[in-house]
């Protein structure tokens, strides 16, 4: 399926993305006692893909806590949904990971695609030294989940 990434979007509708994903982001429920709540959200990647009536979201967004002796960070993916031409985007799945640069999972989406009335996205969670690979299907119901991993450690 077709992506589109913040980058090869207009200024409007990049901040838009942007706005909306830290909005979704911030719904998430809070881990008790995070050190992170209440920071805000920065949005590292966006894509959006258009397949059949949905609209689908996906975002990776980072907190920081700028401790200089030993940073830690909180990475967030999301999968949101709307229908197409409007409406709430709703959270569908997400991941998160908080720690060091060393522990701190990062995700990225590398490709999405077609299979017959399902929708694929290959997920990379890279974190030094080993990278988890991951396949997310989407069923013709709209649930998402993971079908396939494989641990890559170097």
């Amino acid at each position: 399926s077709a992506t589109d990434s913040l980058e090869g979007m207009t200024r409007g509708d990049s901040s838009r993305l942007t706005t909306e994903l830290a909005r979704l982001a911030s719904t998430l429920s809070a881990r008790e006692e995070s050190r992170f709540e209440a920071l805000p959200f920065a949005v590292a990647r966006a894509r959006v893909i258009r397949a059949d009536d949905r609209e689908i979201l996906l975002g990776q967004l980072v907190r920081r806590v700028p401790q200089e002796a030993a940073p830690v960070e909180e990475r967030t993916f999301i999968i949101a949904e709307r229908a197409r031409g409007g409406g709430q985007y709703t959270i569908e799945y997400n991941q998160q990971s908080s720690g060091s640069d060393e522990t701190t999972d990062y995700f990225e989406v590398l490709s999405a695609t077609r299979a017959g009335d399902r929708l694929l996205v290959l997920l990379a969670r890279d974190r030094p030294a080993q990278t988890t690979y991951v396949v997310l299907e989407r069923s013709p119901a709209g649930v998402w989940r993971a079908v396939w991993g494989r641990l890559l450690a170097c």
